[in-house]
């Protein structure tokens, strides 16, 4: 039987047996499936592992122990730490009588009043307080004059007529690098290594948090900020929503707050440059950026709260996109050949909106202004101011659409009970979600009712600590000196009736019932009849005559103090003995009598009597 040759498959090539080429194509194919495979993993991980769960990471990995505050700066730092506090004021006012007693009871520095008896520049009644040419022109002003060698002094800006401090100055500062050094950890996390160094990503200049944004929803000062570190459920389900008292009162704090501003002096003038620019360049109204309301005219000529937003916004605009291009294994691919940047990351809401992609929102929104260098690497440079927010509250916080959110707790009597989880950066000794001890649940529930009376649906549920932060508790204790001078007067006091072996957990300080933390500044922007109510209140208010006296004396010895020059030198000389008071920004001081008349008296001191 004669044999024919086999036909082969069309499929195989003639030059290979069949068995052969098959394995051959086999292997080839399993590799480049197992290829695509890891690819594709790759991809996803580049850009969903690495972005969308990093907010809860961080919300859990961070140390929250107020130990580690403590440590962040040592005794000889904080001694050698030379702070400016500056506060935009213009006129008398029993108010802020308020803020210079707190800061000089509590070891401030003497403060320097700004635009101090220029009627010109209020536009408003004193209430407000922080005029923008004050806050912004006149701060500049200042710091412009100060030689270089004073680049890292810390700065300490506040609103002058609703402000009052109750925690000491070493705290504050103390807290203040704290918190940075934890923010830029959580930089590290969220944007990489390479990214930061790109955009010169980092934190020393502190802002507060609000609640509700300053600017029009759409624009740049309010859809690009991120979300915060606190917890999602403060109000329960009505979190971030419009549900609530009022239409922002259960929503978390995210928003620049103006009232409070920290950081070191080269780089708060900075920020300031930019915001004084902005002033100058912005038009009276813009038909454009405006929704329809027609209040830009005065978002960016009448409200400094609004050109600091718009410089955080931009800030944090920039970072996102900075993120997209320098995270992930395809990092450098996109940024090589110009492939589309990675995840958006978690979503985001503004104003109730759902902002999908916070670099192009759905809705009408304002763009992103070009960057003046043409050189890409400084152009990522050129938003980046270095600015945070203080979302935990831990320095300062405010009472717009917060009012029921505080409490004045006294933290003694301690007990196991759990009330609830401390979400705030700087919780005491315990991990982040951890329940923490109470007080004697009747003793909370009565202060918190006699300020509030009974707690409503729409209210936060209280997280309170068992015990005060270590910050506070290594403080010098609240009364250390009263007993040395006898101030006599309608109260009739003595050195047997100052309560000088007081301890800061027996005394009332103003506490933040939805994140347990007990900040050092108070802002009185909300309600402002509570200025008057809860005075008394205030720990060091009743014997408020007594310890200024104390200062007083401190004061006739060595301590010193920065005095501006003639406006024609430029420059800042030390003085001492300067006394109880302020200094003018234009280089005067200005004596207690002169900033608070005696016709204040009844109020700041409810019926004590001081002499000057």
């Amino acid at each position: 039987m004669s044999s024919k040759s086999q036909a082969y498959p069309a499929f195989l090539p003639r030059s290979s047996s069949p068995g052969t080429s098959v394995v051959r194509n086999v292997r080839v194919t399993r590799a480049v499936g197992l290829v695509g495979l890891v690819l594709f993993v790759l991809y996803l991980l580049s850009n969903s592992i690495v972005s969308l769960p990093l907010a809860r990471l961080l919300r859990e990995s961070f140390p929250t122990d107020l130990q580690d505050s403590y440590g962040a700066i040592t005794k000889q730092q904080l001694n050698a730490t030379t702070m400016h506090v500056l506060l935009p004021a213009t006129l008398q006012d029993v108010n802020l009588c308020k803020t210079l007693v707190g800061l000089h009871i509590l070891g401030y520095p003497t403060p320097t009043l700004l635009g101090w008896g220029d009627r010109a520049e209020r536009s408003y009644s004193i209430d407000e307080g922080a005029h923008i040419l004050s806050k912004i022109t006149r701060s500049l002003e200042y710091l412009e004059q100060l030689p270089p060698d004073r680049d890292n002094d810390l700065v300490l800006l506040v609103d002058a007529y609703d402000t009052w401090f109750q925690l000491r100055s070493e705290v504050l500062i103390s807290r203040y690098h704290h918190l940075n050094s934890m923010a830029n950890r959580r930089l590290r996390q969220k944007y990489g290594r390479s990214a930061m160094k790109a955009g010169a990503m980092k934190q020393t200049v502190i802002f507060g948090a609000a609640k509700e944004c300053s600017n029009q929803a759409h624009t740049l000062g309010c859809y690009p900020v991120p979300e915060p570190y606190t917890p999602r459920d403060m109000f329960g389900g009505n979190t971030d929503t419009v549900m609530g008292l009022t239409q922002h009162s259960s929503k978390r704090p995210k928003y620049l707050a103006s009232g409070f501003i920290m950081g070191p002096v080269a780089d708060l003038k900075n920020v300031l440059r930019k915001a004084q620019w902005k002033v100058d360049v912005l038009p009276d109204f813009d038909r454009d950026l405006d929704n329809g309301s027609g209040s830009s005219d005065f978002i960016y000529h009448g409200d400094d709260a609004s050109i600091f937003a718009r410089i955080f916004g931009e800030q944090e605009w920039m970072r996102e996109s900075i993120r997209r291009n320098y995270t992930g294994s395809f990092a450098f691919m996109r940024r090589t050949f110009g492939i589309p940047s990675g995840y958006p990351g978690e979503r985001q809401m503004v104003e109730g909106a759902v902002i999908k992609d916070v670099l192009e929102p759905d809705f009408v929104h304002e763009d992103m202004p070009p960057a003046y260098s043409k050189n890409k690497a400084e152009a990522m440079k050129e938003f980046e101011f270095y600015i945070g927010l203080d979302y935990g509250g831990d320095l300062y916080t405010q009472t717009h659409n917060a009012e029921r959110d505080h409490a004045y707790i006294v933290y003694t009597n301690n007990h196991t009970d759990t009330l609830g989880e401390v979400p705030t950066e700087l919780a005491h000794q315990q991990e982040w979600g951890k329940p923490m001890r109470k007080e004697d649940p009747k003793t909370i529930e009565q202060q918190i009712k006699e300020a509030w009376g009974d707690r409503t649906r729409f209210d936060c549920k209280p997280r309170l600590r068992s015990k005060l932060p270590h910050d506070i508790m290594h403080s010098k204790i609240p009364y250390a000196a009263a007993p040395e001078v006898i101030v006599t007067g309608d109260g009739g006091q003595s050195p047997q009736d100052a309560p000088s072996n007081t301890t800061w957990e027996e005394v009332r300080l103003y506490t933040n019932l939805c994140l347990g933390s007990t900040p050092a500044v108070l802002h009185h922007n909300g309600d402002r009849n509570l200025r008057e109510r809860d005075w008394e209140k205030l720990w060091w208010q009743r014997w408020g005559s007594t310890l200024l006296e104390l200062v007083k004396l401190d004061k006739q010895g060595t301590t010193e103090v920065w005095q501006r020059g003639p406006k024609d030198v430029g420059q800042l000389t030390k003085v001492e003995n300067a006394g109880i008071g302020a200094w003018s920004d234009e280089g005067w001081f200005v004596g207690w009598n002169q900033a608070c008349p005696r016709d204040f008296n009844n109020e700041l001191y409810r019926g004590m009597e001081f002499d000057d």
